[in-house]
């Protein structure tokens, strides 16, 4: 009789609650570096990024930079921000 395999702990898994961004550490081939973020409202995508106006998770894709540094918006918000 063959025993079923449990998953391991340290196993990925795809929660759709709590995403983390990952990214590599200065001379590391593997992205070890993990940042808290969420999944873009249009896409889908995991990224770190999020409106400044109403606070929906974007990634690169769907971000207006705003006139400030480190100023960004979703698409949505984009009219009424930069009037």
């Amino acid at each position: 009789m063959k025993l079923e395999k449990k998953p391991r702990l340290t196993a990925a898994r795809d929660l759709r609650s709590i995403n983390y961004k990952y990214y590599p550490i200065k001379d590391d081939k593997t992205h070890r570096f993990a940042v808290q973020g969420g999944r873009c409202y249009n896409c889908g995508r995991i990224t770190d990024s999020y409106c400044d106006k109403c606070s929906k998770w974007i990634c690169e894709n769907h971000l207006v930079k705003g006139r400030e540094e480190g100023e960004c918006f979703c698409l949505d918000c984009k009219d009424s921000s930069l009037v």
